[in-house]
């Protein structure tokens, strides 16, 4: 009984990604309702609410996902101990996602959960940043690394901003190049694909 029970929670949650992420594209996350949520993911009211609060619980855990994705694609198509490599791969990573969520980043600009988004992201690549830069062999005092990895983390979710909201329109490859030569480590010219 409990794996049907799991089965129905991960498909309601499925469906309620699928939905939100449909919304976002359409309309601004303060225009969106609970009940346009639930009716476009196919669900009853009384089940969201089984699972979130409101829609700014939903929004949080929706921001935990969309982190993982980016996570668990990042990581798994390169060497994590290989920084430069790692570097130019999380790069297009970032810019890939964010290109694909183009659409949703553009409505949420102007919403008061834009900033929120941007500081879940900006830890993120925090995190990571801290973890590959202390496995280097770097003469960094502990103040050093986290100032390093606080500056390259709030540059890169600024200029993801400015990358979507610009009207001019910079390829993935020459921004990514760009960035990678502002890092202060030996790093690999980019082959263009």
């Amino acid at each position: 009984m409990s794996t049907k029970l799991d089965l129905r929670v991960v498909k309601t949650y499925k469906l309620l990604h699928q939905a939100f992420t449909e919304l976002l594209e359409e309309k601004t996350f303060e225009e969106m309702t609970v009940g346009e949520l639930c009716e476009r993911a196919m669900i009853r009211k009384t089940t969201f609410y089984l699972h979130f609060q409101d829609k700014y619980e939903y929004f949080n855990y929706y921001l935990t996902e969309l982190k993982e994705e980016f996570k668990s694609n990042a990581s798994s198509k390169t060497n994590i101990n290989n920084f430069p490599e790692y570097s130019i791969q999380m790069l297009h990573e970032m810019f890939q996602f964010a290109q694909e969520h183009k659409s949703i980043l553009n409505n949420l600009k102007n919403s008061n959960r834009m900033s929120f988004l941007y500081q879940s992201l900006e830890k993120q690549i925090s995190l990571e940043f801290y973890t590959i830069l202390s496995k280097l062999d770097l003469d960094l005092s502990e103040y050093d690394l986290h100032m390093i990895v606080s500056f390259y983390s709030g540059g890169l979710i600024n200029v993801i901003y400015w990358w979507i909201t610009n009207p001019i329109e910079v390829d993935e490859n020459t921004i990514t190049q760009k960035l990678v030569d502002l890092i202060p480590l030996p790093v690999p010219k980019i082959n263009q694909r």
